[in-house]
Order: C-alpha cells, then structure tokens, then sequence
C-alpha cells in the first residue's frame, strides 16, 4: 500500500487553493458549480475528502491510482470509508488525545462546516428552526448552526470571542459546540467534553463595528443578529454570549478588549438569574446599558416571535 501525499494531489489537481495547518483545499473538480472548496486534504491522516459529495473524492482516487499504474492507497475508495482509516480503534483514540488544542479547534471548524451543510440540505430541519425558533434559512448558514445526524441532535459551535479582522475564508476558533435534542429540549443538553469556557461570539468583529452587545444564549444571539439585518445595521453590532451558563458571565466578561467599541449593551433574560449577573456586572462595568423588554416576554428569542414577527405579519 502507498500513502497519499500532497505531490500526487498537486500533480492532477493542481495547487491547492488554500492551506490550514494539515488541511489543504481545492474546489472539487466534480462539484464545481456550487463554486465552494468543498475538496480538502489532510496531510497527517493521508486524506482526501469532497463534503459535498463523498462519491466526488473516491472517484478521484480511484483516477489516481489507475494513472499512477494501480495504485493502492491506505485510504480504500472502494469502501464507504468516510474518514475511516487503516487503524485500529485503540491506536486512533490514542492519537486523538495526543492532538493539541489547536488541532482539536481546526476540526471542530471543520465539523462546524460539515453540520451546516447538512442542516441546509434538510428542509424539515429548516422549517421546524424557522417554526420553532424563527430563524430563516439564510441565518442558519451565516451563524454556522448545524445538525450532527450521527447523534441526531443540533449542533451549536461555540465561536471564541475575538476582535481581529478576518477574510471571509478565515475558519474561526471553534472550540466546542452544545448540542441540543432537535425538539430543542434543555433537558438533554450537552456539551463538548472539556471545551474551554470562554465568551462566545454570534457574529464576527469587523471594522464596522461600534457596539458590543452582550445577550445570554445563543438563540437569543442568533435571532438578535437576524433583526439588526433586517434593519440593515447588524455590521454595527458584535454580539457576544456566555458558552457556559449565564453565571458564567461574571467572569467571561473580563474577556472584552473593551477599546474597541464606542457603545455597550447588556442585554440578559429577564429572570431572577439573569437580572442578578446583570447588577453585578452593572456594579463592575457601568458604562454598559441595560436593555429592557417591557412586553413580559423572557428573552429575546421569544419577544422576536410573539412581537416583532407579529408586527411584521400585521
């Protein structure tokens, strides 16, 4: 058996388009219309693999190996192998744990990616978020929401908080991800086994930014972001949530680089945990302002469903 390298890539496909660590990516030669780099290559797992269609990759090889004389690569593309390689069980968990954090965080992007492709394809998916959670289609694939269909579950990323500037082809620092049952039951809620606790962000920094607003859970963040772009000023705002707990705010504030926004907006359920963060964060950092519903609804998520989608429908 031979190891695919990134010579014998490069030799039929070109250079690659980009590079992320071990990954390289090209734009699949099979799926080319969608005008995505769907191909990418890991250099240290020796593989090669199409997220748009995992038939794209294996008939690549399978040309590969016919020109290169029959090649036999460790990766069987004649197998529905999906990332399976030539190791045994123990011997892959164990370089799994031997993985770095940034390695860990490069594939969590990678995931990310992967489950929101799948939510976009599933129109019952995207109809039940929109239903339940009023998030449209077009939302769901700039937030990066997806579904994990081995688990059958959400999958939510926990984006780290940053304020560097970034090309639209950066992969953020994805360092876990929640997961929630697809009724979006908080009763089985889970969470990636030792992600760090950090402030999460919805939306990026840009260098439009002006005001940070800080709101306690992702739906909520991802709701507000979708009414500040109907508004047509969601490039003004980065939105922040603690990836842990409203408590956990207390201390995943101090996170801000606070010189670089002009406003500051704190933005928690109104409930006895979330008004009682916001006094102590209030007592630290005054200069942040307090939003309010007045209407009686709880959070966000359900003001923008009971009121503002009810005002836009009248």
């Amino acid at each position: 058996m031979t190891d695919l390298t990134l010579d014998v890539l490069i030799k039929y496909l070109g250079e690659p388009v980009r590079k992320r660590g071990a990954e390289y990516e090209w734009q699949c030669p099979y799926c080319q219309d969608r005008g995505e780099d769907n191909l990418k290559f890991n250099e240290n797992k020796g593989i090669l693999y199409c997220f748009a269609n995992p038939e794209h990759s294996r008939t690549i090889l399978k040309t590969i190996s016919q020109n290169e004389g029959g090649l036999n690569f460790k990766v069987d593309y004649n197998k529905n192998f999906d990332f399976e390689l030539e190791l045994e069980l123990n011997e892959f968990e164990t370089q799994e744990k031997q993985k770095s954090d940034e390695e860990r965080f490069l594939d969590f992007a990678f995931d990310m990616e992967a489950y929101n492709a799948e939510l976009l394809r599933d129109k019952k998916a995207l109809e039940l978020l929109l239903q339940k959670r009023g998030i449209t289609a077009n939302t769901a694939e700039e937030i990066k929401i997806g579904i994990n269909r081995e688990a059958n579950r959400w999958a939510i990323p926990t984006i780290q908080y940053e304020t560097n500037i970034y090309e639209d082809s950066f992969l953020p620092r994805v360092i876990g991800f929640e997961y929630r049952p697809l009724d979006f039951s908080k009763k089985e809620l889970t969470r990636e086994k030792d992600c760090p606790t950090h402030l999460a962000q919805i939306n990026k920094y840009t260098d439009k930014t002006q005001i940070l607003t800080v709101i306690e859970g992702y739906f909520d963040g991802y709701l507000l972001y979708q009414y500040l772009k109907e508004k047509g000023i969601a490039d003004l705002y980065h939105i922040v949530t603690p990836c842990n707990g409203v408590n956990s705010l207390i201390k995943q504030i101090d996170e801000v680089n606070f010189t670089k926004y002009k406003k500051f907006e704190l933005f928690l359920d109104n409930d006895e945990s979330g008004q009682r963060v916001a006094d102590k964060i209030l007592e630290k950092y005054p200069f942040f302002t307090k939003i309010e519903l007045n209407c009686g609804c709880k959070d966000f998520n359900e003001h923008y469903l009971k009121c503002i989608k009810k005002i836009h429908e009248s």
